[in-house]
């Protein structure tokens, strides 16, 4: 995946860089650190993935949503920021951000939110066709790991009539 890092601290976009390198099938082939940049690498690079900051200088990173909206550019963003504000928010969700990350964040977190990028890729790549399994997967936000709901519950159940049995009265 090509990989396009819109930040204006260049500390921050070197950690988000090495970040990226940490992890497979992973290029980054442009770094910007204003919109007007960014949006010079939108076009020679059509990157499949964005690295967004909000907080740039000139304009906000939000203007860059839209713009490529606009563009129909189909890149999959993650928004990496500072900002926390719920308005912030509702435009990054109605611009359909893939993932929203406020600083300070740590690699795993980070890495959790490009994998459930690259799971989809990889499936539309592959063309076979999407069922729902495949939507909840993407979708959901949850890491399943570990024991089964189904098989937690029935333990839970088991150790309360084994306790029951040897505390509650007949």
């Amino acid at each position: 995946m090509k990989v396009l890092i819109v930040e204006d601290d260049p500390m921050v976009a070197e950690l988000n860089q090495q970040f990226i390198e940490r992890m497979d099938n992973l290029d980054v082939v442009c770094k910007a650190d204003t919109v007007k940049k960014a949006q010079d690498c939108l076009q020679k690079w059509k990157p499949d993935l964005v690295l967004l900051d909000v907080y740039l200088p000139g304009k906000s990173g939000l203007t860059l949503l839209s713009h490529m909206q606009e563009h129909q550019y189909h890149a999959s963003v993650i928004l990496i920021t500072a900002a926390k504000d719920i308005q912030t928010v509702k435009e990054a969700v109605f611009y359909g951000v893939a993932d929203y990350l406020i600083k300070p964040f740590t690699f795993e977190r980070f890495r959790l939110a490009v994998e459930k990028i690259q799971r989809l890729a990889t499936v539309m790549e592959e063309g076979n066709g999407i069922n729902q399994a495949v939507i909840d997967h993407y979708f959901n936000k949850e890491e399943h790991a570990g024991v089964e709901k189904k098989k937690l519950l029935n333990i839970h159940r088991i150790i309360y009539r084994k306790t029951c049995l040897k505390i509650c009265p007949n």
